[in-house]
């Protein structure tokens, strides 16, 4: 993680910028933003790689995750043998 980190509070929309900080996982935001509502939680262009990461997200309060520029996020192609 290269350390930038913003909250963006627009009237009562809290957005969590953690973009372009090459998380891989998420286990730690389970722990640290068990308590905080928050309605973006943006983590695009970073290195999540495993869909299964996010289930630590499952207990948090969030409307709304930005995913886009993950690895993730990219479809694998397949080749008939």
């Amino acid at each position: 993680m290269n350390g930038y980190v913003s909250l963006k509070k627009t009237g009562s929309c809290k957005v969590f910028d953690f973009s372009s900080n090459e998380i891989e996982v998420l286990e730690p935001f389970s722990k640290k933003l068990y308590d905080i509502c928050m309605d973006v939680l943006d983590l695009r262009h970073n290195e999540i790689k495993e869909l299964d990461e996010f289930q630590h997200l499952k207990e948090l309060n969030i409307r709304q995750i930005l995913l886009k520029g993950n690895p993730c996020c990219t479809i694998a192609k397949f080749e008939e043998k």
